[in-house]
């Protein structure tokens, strides 16, 4: 059963779960409170602090340990709620930079992934620091693939892993508009900060997921909901998709799950425009299955594409052929790294000098060659034992290291050693220095 308010909430109205009660608590107007799953208890007296818009606080909520927090849409301030108060806890400020970003928790701490801002698209992974009330960048594994930079509402959360997909990003032919990502899925390990693809989803045969309705993604169980005008149940574990109508349609705004006694509270906009507060049970919510199927799109090679596949081996035997034929003078005067032997050569001599540090400094910055990287993400190469070694010390030794490979390039190579290295200052954050390498190593 469904019980709805009888009180009139405006549009700057604020949703969420407290986690101390497990019951949905709403902000509907400048400073009056109702709670309760039945929302009976109204006319209850806050204020919230000043100089934020409490509906911003709708996007990214987080219940750790019987506190409740939330963080502002954009990244940056963050108010915690106990006992109908408000209080903000941070010294940050309205970064306006991870609208739309993917938000988990690891260890009880605050996290977020990728986002918009500031006109431009992010990959980046922030932590919220409760000693020092601060936000921070966090290394992510370079080492591996990590996918581009994208904000997105669907997504899927098991217990250490997230899988991205069908975010959207910068159009690069016209800067004002942006484009959908292909259907590539991406699974983040929480636990080591890397990234590898999965494949390719399904969605599309169920549901629409670009364009800009609004969209609610929330876990129950095991399984992930995503919830437009329909409702997707996602089991990754199982492969499988699950779409439900909604029982009786409602133009939803804003809601919570509350996986306690698994109902949810949401808040839906009339035909009259007039915005009402509901809580109702899961399963009456949910209306009658409409289809299923596999959560992955199956992995097809279309006969026609056989052809194809033939000449290109044909091609394939041909190269390798006038390869092996030129192979004395084909890597010369190149520094040419070997997957097979894990070694750097020059005119065919290994580079047996080449510190193993080094070798992974290099590793990071060739499999990015066409793309700056922040300087940071280096120091996943260097780092023996990050939980004894200090950032300082770290950083010390990046210095180091690179300033050893310019003089060690520039000499091998006979070129001024100021074109070993490309670095500049990210063009959003002018506090971050990144990095590429200028010259070309081959891959054999």
């Amino acid at each position: 059963m469904a019980s709805q308010t009888n009180f009139k909430i405006e549009n700057k109205f604020l949703l969420f779960e407290d986690a101390i009660t497990k019951e949905p608590v709403l902000m509907y107007n400048d400073s009056t409170l109702a709670t309760g799953f039945n929302f009976t208890k109204s006319n209850i007296r806050t204020s919230f602090p000043k100089n934020l818009e409490r509906n911003y606080f709708n996007s990214y909520q987080f219940n750790i340990k019987e506190k409740t927090y939330l963080v502002d849409a954009g990244c940056g301030p963050v108010v915690h709620y106990q006992n109908t108060k408000f209080t903000r806890i941070d010294k940050s400020f309205l970064h306006k930079n991870q609208y739309n970003a993917i938000p988990f928790q690891k260890n009880d701490k605050i996290y977020l992934w990728g986002g918009y801002g500031l006109f431009s698209y992010k990959n980046i992974l922030t932590k919220f620091n409760f000693k020092t009330q601060e936000w921070g960048d966090i290394t992510q594994n370079f080492e591996n693939e990590i996918p581009p930079a994208q904000s997105s509402k669907t997504y899927v959360k098991t217990k250490d892993k997230i899988y991205l997909f069908g975010g959207k990003t910068q159009d690069y032919k016209n800067v004002v508009k942006c484009k959908y990502l292909s259907e590539i899925v991406w699974e983040f390990n929480i636990k080591t900060n890397t990234w590898k693809e999965t494949g390719k989803h399904n969605l599309e045969k169920f549901i629409n997921i670009k364009d800009g309705d609004k969209t609610f993604t929330f876990q129950r169980k095991n399984k992930t909901i995503i919830l437009k005008e329909d409702l997707l149940e996602i089991d990754i574990d199982k492969d499988r998709i699950q779409l439900f109508h909604q029982r009786n349609y409602k133009s939803l705004v804003a809601m919570v799950y509350h996986k306690t006694t698994d109902q949810i509270s949401y808040v839906y906009k009339k035909s009259n425009g007039k915005l009402i507060g509901v809580t109702e049970d899961f399963e009456s919510f949910k209306g009658d299955l409409i289809g299923e199927d596999s959560f992955y799109a199956p992995r097809k090679i279309k006969y026609e594409l056989w052809g194809g596949l033939l000449l290109g081996i044909l091609l394939l035997v041909w190269i390798l052929y006038k390869r092996k034929r030129n192979q004395h003078t084909l890597f010369e005067n190149k520094i040419v790294y070997n997957k097979t032997t894990d070694a750097f050569s020059f005119n065919r001599k290994v580079l047996k000098n080449l510190s193993e540090h080094k070798k992974r400094i290099l590793k990071i910055l060739m499999q990015n060659q066409k793309e700056f990287l922040p300087l940071n993400a280096l120091n996943i190469a260097i780092t023996e034992d990050p939980k004894k070694e200090s950032y300082d010390a770290i950083k010390k030794r990046r210095e180091v290291l690179l300033k050893e490979l310019r003089q060690e390039f520039s000499l091998l190579l006979a070129i001024d050693r100021d074109t070993i290295f490309e670095t500049q200052k990210n063009s959003t954050d002018r506090r971050i220095k990144e990095i590429r390498l200028k010259i070309e190593i081959e891959i054999r």
